[in-house]
């Protein structure tokens, strides 16, 4: 079943996400996350189910729905999983084998950055998956990709795992046996020169990401940036990556923070696994915790102290903070 999932990130152009929902499949079942209802009334379609622990939906898209005669699943507050993980909870109980991920990035990198382990889930489990938003659409390979109807559209290869080897023909620049790794490069940006083109990993997991449009803030770009905090990391040096809305750095220690209480933080595995993770100090304590790829536990906790500190003992953790000043890391 083709399903399309709406979450609460930010969506400007509606037309452009109508556009590339038409150009992947019409959906056979969509589902809303909380605050993505309205994202799919303003793109002309009528969600199967709405579901979340609604504090973002507002109450005239709610009485809109309900008036429809549309399902509701309300789910509590206080959970460990993140309302699109729900959502794609719910796309595998419906029997997925592609998903569309809409209205998933946006200011909140942290839950872009969440959003993309959903990718890896939905490549493990053999669906077919795309996040999109107006300028370009992503999606996760470990095996083939085969794109038709993208001559001249500029693509970025990114490694999504720690070392990646790509092989790609139909492209206009050469990519044989190119090895991509976290902190050595930051992808290979190139454009698809061929009606058709195809894309083959030999080894490990590739982000590609389809521009419909290279002009404004792009996705790639910020995924990108992430390569930057891995050579730091490597190199033992404190590197921040700053936005307007997030601070994000990379740690496989420990991160002391400072001054950041009422702040939200949130804990993304960065690698594909990450171990021994202790965060004191936070509304969600954790101690000797585990994230992996598509875990979404670690996504919006809050700094309820004054110095609160997160410690990992084994892989690399995202760690970002909404606004406020930088902390110490050791």
């Amino acid at each position: 079943m083709k399903i399309l999932i709406f979450g609460n990130g930010e969506i400007i152009d509606y037309g452009q996400i109508q556009t590339q929902i038409n150009e992947i499949f019409k959906p056979e079942y969509i589902i809303c996350c909380d605050g993505g209802a309205k994202h799919c009334i303003e793109s002309g379609l009528m969600p199967d189910v709405i579901l979340g622990d609604m504090d973002s939906i507002d109450d005239n898209h709610a009485g809109i729905y309900k008036e429809k005669g549309i399902a509701f699943e309300t789910h509590p507050k206080e959970k460990d999983i993140s309302d699109m993980a729900l959502g794609l909870m719910k796309a595998i109980e419906q029997g997925a084998s592609d998903v569309i991920l809409a209205g998933a990035v946006g200011s909140r990198f942290d839950h872009s950055l969440s959003n993309m382990g959903l990718l890896y889930k939905c490549l493990s489990l053999g669906i077919n998956a795309w996040i999109i938003d107006e300028n370009s659409r992503t999606t996760l390979v470990n095996k083939s990709l085969t794109l038709k109807g993208e001559k001249d559209r500029a693509l970025s290869l990114l490694p999504f795992s720690k070392t990646v080897t790509v092989t790609g023909t139909g492209l206009r620049e050469s990519v044989e046996n190119t090895e991509l790794a976290w902190g050595a490069t930051l992808g290979v940006y190139t454009a698809i020169a061929e009606d058709e083109a195809s894309i083959t990993v030999d080894e490990g997991v590739l982000t590609v990401v389809i521009l419909r449009n290279t002009v404004g803030e792009r996705f790639d770009q910020r995924l990108a940036n992430m390569s930057l905090l891995c050579k730091g990391l490597s190199l033992g040096v404190n590197v921040w990556v700053k936005d307007g809305n997030n601070r994000i750095t990379l740690i496989d220690k420990k991160l002391v923070l400072k001054g950041e209480k009422g702040r939200t933080v949130s804990f993304i595995p960065f690698s594909e696994t990450v171990k021994g993770i202790t965060a004191e100090g936070f509304h969600y304590p954790i101690t000797n915790g585990e994230l992996s790829w598509g875990d979404t536990l670690g996504v919006s906790n809050v700094c309820v102290n004054h110095q609160a500190s997160v410690t990992v003992s084994e892989g690399w953790l995202a760690v970002v903070i909404a606004e406020g000043d930088i902390g110490e890391i050791s």
